[in-house]
């Protein structure tokens, strides 16, 4: 008889598929083995059905059971309550749990997991560390590390994150590499994207308008390097505050600067296909991936990044152009961008090496090659396509 392949079980902070990068994780996740995401403060009916009844709201289609646990919301912080299903479902112990951190709430449901049936086995996916520079942070870092610790797998995004993990004294036999991946129907057509000469250096910014964004470092370029423009998409807090910059810099004036907003999959391509080089100016290692340099790297383009000792972010274009890539501050940014301006063809060979790169380390293929390793020890099944 076939093998059966026990149920996953993703415990995450917000809904998947989302926008963020702990979202798509755990969608393509679910999305190739099925089970259940559990999500904090998210209501659904429970079942793929009802999923389906929210796709408007969804850059993605659903095809797995999405469950919601209620919370009490204080500011940022998510308190879960007492709530019947989620426990249940939760506590079954036939089911394999994977806990998406950080998140100060999924981490103390996964003590109490542990504390309570400490012979299941605990998965955890370390999407990220977090600012050294605040107090309360080094203290989730160190629950968080020691829960790690304790695991039998530990997933994350790169290499740069797991030796971080590594010299914590994260077991390395727990350790699992597993970057993100591109939806299956979005890689071809940015695969297909080709870059057309503009009279103007076209910059594309995407991501939450917060403030460790920085996307004021590029706008800041982008006034101090002329035949420039730049994009972004995204929405967020800091929109009317990065808008007031733009009419201080005179971008706005200059129709230089552009904000999109939330963007769909389709319009995200659209911009893509508009533009040169993309730039992720994060500067903490909140960011510790970002996904969307795949999106530019897949479709041909230069990706940028600030350069942060516990981020992963250097790795993933493995951009390496001395002195000024990858940037350590935003004068490393402007000489880029000027660079650009005036070498056209080099913005071209980063493109091509970008693409060369996605296809080495980041396509489909090589991710559903990395996946076998986590299907060893979780004992998962990949689901028959039609399911998907």
């Amino acid at each position: 008889m076939p093998e059966t392949a026990p149920t996953l079980l993703q415990l995450l902070r917000e809904r998947p598929p989302g926008y963020g990068g702990v979202e798509r994780v755990a969608h393509e996740l679910a999305e190739r083995y099925g089970g259940i995401t559990l999500s904090l403060g998210q209501h659904s009916n429970g079942s793929a059905s009802g999923a389906a009844s929210v796709a408007a709201a969804d850059p993605l289609s659903v095809s797995y059971r999405r469950l919601g646990w209620p919370v009490l919301r204080l500011g940022r912080m998510r308190v879960p309550l007492p709530a019947l299903q989620p426990l249940r479902t939760l506590l079954a112990p036939d089911r394999v749990l994977l806990l998406h951190l950080p998140c100060p709430a999924i981490l103390v449901i996964g003590w109490i997991v542990h504390l309570l049936q400490p012979a299941r086995g605990l998965h955890v996916v370390w999407h990220a560390f977090l600012d050294e520079r605040r107090w309360w942070f080094r203290a989730y870092e160190w629950l968080a590390l020691a829960l790690a610790r304790r695991a039998t797998t530990v997933v994350s995004t790169s290499p740069v994150l797991l030796k971080l993990l590594a010299e914590a004294r994260v077991p390395t036999d727990a350790l699992v590499l597993l970057p993100p991946v591109l939806p299956v129907a979005l890689e071809p057509a940015l695969l297909a994207l080709e870059v057309s000469p503009l009279p103007l250096l076209e910059v594309l910014c995407i991501g939450r308008l917060d403030s460790y964004k920085r996307f004021d470092w590029v706008m800041q370029a982008i006034a101090a390097v002329p035949g420039t423009r730049l994009t972004i998409a995204g929405a967020g807090p800091d929109r009317e505050a990065l808008q007031r910059l733009g009419d201080s810099l005179g971008l706005a004036v200059s129709a230089r600067l552009s904000f999109l907003g939330r963007v769909s999959e389709q319009r995200k391509q659209t911009a893509l296909a508009a533009s040169h080089v993309l730039v992720l100016p994060a500067d903490t290692s909140h960011e510790a991936f970002g996904i969307v340099q795949l999106e530019a790297m897949a479709g041909g383009r230069t990706a940028l990044c600030i350069d942060h000792p516990r981020s992963g972010m250097a790795w993933v274009n493995g951009l390496a152009l001395p002195p000024h890539h990858p940037c350590r501050d935003p004068s490393d940014l402007i000489a880029l961008l000027q660079r650009f301006k005036a070498e056209p063809a080099l913005v071209h060979r980063c493109g091509l090496q970008a693409r060369r790169r996605y296809l080495e380390l980041f396509s489909r293929d090589r991710w559903q090659q990395r996946c076998t390793v986590l299907e060893q020890r979780l004992r998962l099944i990949p689901r028959p396509a039609q399911q998907r």
